[in-house]
């Protein structure tokens, strides 16, 4: 990365899983954008969800020892800040550095004597020296919380695993964007991929740890491999990228309530009602339920008020057709859904309601002005005529000339990029 930085400055350079960027080009103060020709992505694990974590398997926890190796720079940034966040909960943390893979054993034993636990960073030659670290670690009973899972799966506990396969497609897309003008690289954040946690069964078995209780929201399937549990997959869904600002659009556009109906459990419901902002939720409904839901917030709402509903599955089909608005995604909404709704989405993309709302009310505004400035005409015409002060001229104004101006004013209805940027902010 450093060799093509020094390179050139006019070639776009997309990095793909480089730890800190800052460190790796010697860029003080690193804020998350490169600038000038590079940005890509990284495999740093987000630090602080990483002391977290040792904090939450070892909640009585006094001293962490940080093992790392000194001539890896981004292994040292990795360990400043994770002894800074373990600090900060009180906890006592010691940077215990070796140079290369000589002195790694006895600086290891060192930390697994002096520590009620280890932590190793992404680091290269700890990587590759896995069994030196679980060969003193696990006899000492000292577990060990690793920086990325292939360290964790030679020697650690419990570790924030992330897809490198999702790094690599996101600088895919990354250059594609470059290479077609969509995004300036100079301006281009560092992008990151989500992580999970994953821990060491045997490891853990042996060293009587116990796996923390899962409060992420989301379906558990539990998985073994031979007869023996390996594990967990957490699955939930994921909310769309502009949902939450979809919402705000809504409140802005004067919407009073925004009500979710789902079956999915309670706890993923609060989440993403939280993460939205919802006003409220009714979680665990069954197709009949989410019908009697509606039906009580029909009875609820005040005089003029109008109920929309946005559903794409199925079971959404009968609470579409019974609210006042219907909205069906359709994309990937279901056929009747589709067919009971009042409005499509083609794009699937729930900010466009607000933008539906906007247009509507722009459009009513100009055929209100329409009507009224036709009739002013026309009365004026009319009381003119009857006092003998109206002209032939006066006539055909009044009937094309209103006509023809009626016409230049609804084209504004038209033009809609400004209401499209509102939307967008």
């Amino acid at each position: 990365m450093q060799a093509a930085y020094n390179a050139t400055a006019e070639i776009p350079i997309l990095g793909t899983s480089v730890t800190e960027y800052g460190v790796a080009l010697g860029i003080d103060n690193f804020s998350g954008t490169v600038g000038g020709n590079v940005s890509g992505t990284s495999d740093l694990a987000p630090l602080d969800q990483q002391a977290d974590m040792i904090v939450e398997w070892m909640p009585e926890v006094k001293k962490v020892g940080l093992l790392y190796c000194s001539a890896e720079a981004n292994s040292q940034y990795q360990v400043d800040e994770v002894q800074k966040y373990l600090e900060a909960k009180g906890v006592t943390a010691t940077q215990y550095a070796f140079s290369d893979s000589n002195d790694l054993a006895s600086v290891c034993q060192k930390a697994a004597d002096e520590n009620d636990a280890v932590y190793v960073p992404t680091d290269n030659t700890c990587a590759a020296n896995t069994g030196i670290i679980d060969g003193i670690c696990r006899p000492a009973k000292k577990p060990v919380f690793a920086g990325e899972e292939g360290i964790c799966s030679g020697c650690g506990v419990a570790t924030l695993s992330i897809s490198y396969y999702d790094l690599g497609y996101t600088t895919g897309e990354m250059a594609a964007k470059v290479l077609t003008g969509e995004a300036d690289i100079s301006t281009m954040p560092v992008e990151y991929t989500n992580v999970t946690k994953k821990y060491n069964k045997t490891i853990c078995d042996e060293l009587g740890l116990t796996v923390p209780e899962i409060t992420e929201p989301g379906t558990i399937v539990h998985v073994a491999m031979e007869g023996r549990y390996a594990g967990y997959l957490l699955i939930a869904d994921v909310v769309k990228p502009h949902s939450a600002a979809a919402i705000k659009g809504l409140k802005q556009a004067g919407v009073r309530k925004t009500v979710m109906l789902t079956g999915d459990a309670e706890p993923v419901a609060k989440a993403v009602s939280a993460e939205l902002g919802l006003d409220e939720y009714h979680a665990g409904l069954l197709p009949g339920d989410k019908v009697d839901q509606i039906e009580t917030i029909l009875a609820a709402k005040r005089p003029k008020e109008n109920l929309a509903f946005v559903g794409d599955g199925i079971n959404d089909a009968p609470v579409l057709s019974r609210a006042d608005v219907g909205i069906a995604m359709g994309a990937l909404g279901s056929d009747a859904a589709i067919e009971a709704a009042d409005v499509v989405l083609m794009d699937d993309d729930p900010a466009k309601i607000a933008l539906a709302m906007r247009i509507a009310r722009r459009t009513l505004r100009i055929v209100y002005q329409n009507i009224v400035f036709a009739l002013a005409i026309k009365f004026a015409c009319l009381v003119l005529g009857a006092l003998g002060l109206a002209s032939m001229w006066t006539a055909i104004f009044a009937d094309v000339g209103v006509m023809v101006l009626a016409v230049l004013n609804a084209t504004r209805a038209l033009y809609t990029k400004d209401l499209a940027k509102k939307n967008v902010q």
